[in-house]
């Protein structure tokens, strides 16, 4: 995140993927409704196929939402060219029913893996081999999610990450969602603060979140 990216989109969503941990879909899928003070309500999910429709499982549940991360959505939001609306899509795609389609966030994080190895992505030679190497560690943007699965799981018990991460059949789910409480959330919050706050640099909101 010390790069420069060239899409601030695939920025975003790579930030609210490694501190929430998130799905693609789930965070194409956030409305300006969605958006609460230091939560953020993952009620959705969105898929060219299957439109918008319920988190996998059917896991509803709040994510840990970080100030900055909240400002910058805000700003993103900000920029849609539809009209305002408790459903617009933050992440705005070309009409307002539908979000940004999932392949440009995909594209704008592999041009990040290969600029932040220091080459150009144009040199398509080295560009190609860098991907490669990343394929064969089976990394992709889905990797945010194990990343933040990693870094809360040092800091919280098991039951209180799964409410951040939804890792749960929808069975357990239902079991946990009835026991949760405002001490899990601010739980899961402090460790979520502990666990990322480091990675967004000590750059002013406004100069890390330039869109």
């Amino acid at each position: 995140f010390t790069i420069e990216w060239p899409d601030e989109r695939a920025r975003i969503a790579s930030l609210l993927a490694m501190t929430t941990g998130m799905r693609i879909g789930e965070i194409l899928a956030v409305q300006h409704k969605d958006i609460g003070q230091g939560r953020l309500h993952v009620n959705h999910s969105y898929s060219i196929r299957d439109k918008l429709k319920t988190p996998k499982n059917g896991e509803i549940r709040e994510a840990i939402l970080l100030p900055e991360l909240r400002d910058a959505l805000l700003q993103l939001e900000k920029r849609s060219p539809h009209l305002e609306s408790p459903t617009r899509f933050v992440f705005a795609g070309r009409y307002p029913e539908g979000p940004l389609d999932q392949n440009r966030i995909l594209f704008g994080f592999r041009q990040a893996l290969v600029i932040a190895r220091g080459v150009p992505w144009e040199d398509e030679g080295r560009r190609n081999e860098i991907l490669e190497e990343y394929r064969k560690r089976w990394i992709d943007f889905h990797s945010w999610r194990h990343f933040y699965s990693k870094y809360i799981a040092d800091r919280v018990d098991s039951r209180t990450g799964q409410l951040g991460t939804g890792h749960k059949s929808k069975t357990m789910f239902e079991h946990y969602a009835d026991h949760v409480t405002e001490m899990d959330m601010n739980r899961l919050e402090e460790a979520t603060i502990d666990a990322f706050t480091s990675f967004l640099g000590s750059k002013s909101e406004s100069e890390k979140f330039v869109i």
